[in-house]
């Protein structure tokens, strides 16, 4: 929290891009969130969209750029929830992105969208569930994050959302593209996120995925009973679900 506070207040009196290409912590394994977090909370619009229009010659990857682009379209959710609705179909364009951490961000724009306003989130997303394999794992990340089940609306639209992607995943011939299984991977711990925040239902409809012959929904199921989250709400449920695949 320390350093989210500083991290605000330094943006806010220096050149922000040139802090953000120094504090990046790129290259390397994990990138500064902190300040991700902090240029979100201070981003004015004008900046925003300058920095998305940044262009480079070579696709920046692992690289303090790449940081500037993801803190750029993490934002976004801000400005969207503040009436932007022109950077609704740019996010949508970077769920897309071959860089993982772009993506990233996009769920973290919907994630800061679903924390003010449930309805502002359902308007952005929809359709994504029935897009690419890309979009269709934007939505489940940005959806699955403990901080924004808070209410049954959004719980349900979740569980129903997780339901009809994971169901979906069976009419697709090509199952070996990445990203086919980057969106199998976000599935291997969303379903946990989901029932634990509505146990009754999200366990009744994870049930249903128990019967699945599709290898890589059977993948999901077992991956999802890891998570500690799980064993930690129903330990005995876990135990009798792990016997039965």
């Amino acid at each position: 929290m320390q350093k989210f506070v500083e991290h605000r207040a330094l943006l806010s009196q220096s050149n922000q891009e040139g802090y953000l290409l120094e504090n990046s912590c790129l290259p390397g394994p994990r990138s500064n969130l902190e300040l991700l977090y902090a240029f979100i909370e201070i981003s004015e619009y004008d900046t925003v969209i300058e920095l998305l229009n940044r262009k480079y010659s070579v696709t920046p990857v692992n690289v303090p750029e790449e940081f500037v682009l993801c803190c750029a379209v993490a934002a976004c959710g801000k400005h969207i929830i503040n009436g932007r609705n022109n950077l609704i179909a740019l996010l949508k364009s970077y769920a897309s992105d071959t860089r993982w951490r772009i993506r990233e961000s996009v769920a973290m724009a919907l994630q800061h969208i679903g924390k003010y306003s449930f309805e502002k989130l359902k308007e952005v997303n929809a359709g994504w569930e029935k897009g690419n394999f890309y979009e269709q794992r934007a939505i489940a990340a940005g959806l699955c994050e403990p901080d924004i089940l808070n209410h049954d609306s959004i719980k349900q639209y979740t569980l129903a959302v997780l339901s009809e992607i994971t169901g979906n995943l069976t009419e697709h011939k090509n199952n070996s593209t990445p990203e086919y299984k980057t969106l199998v991977q976000a599935l291997c711990y969303c379903w946990s996120v989901a029932i634990v925040a509505s146990p009754m239902e999200g366990k009744l409809l994870f049930e249903g995925l128990i019967r699945s012959d599709n290898k890589y929904i059977r993948k999901i199921v077992k991956e999802n009973l890891k998570k500690n989250r799980l064993m930690k709400m129903d330990n005995n449920w876990v135990n009798q679900i792990s016997v039965s695949i």
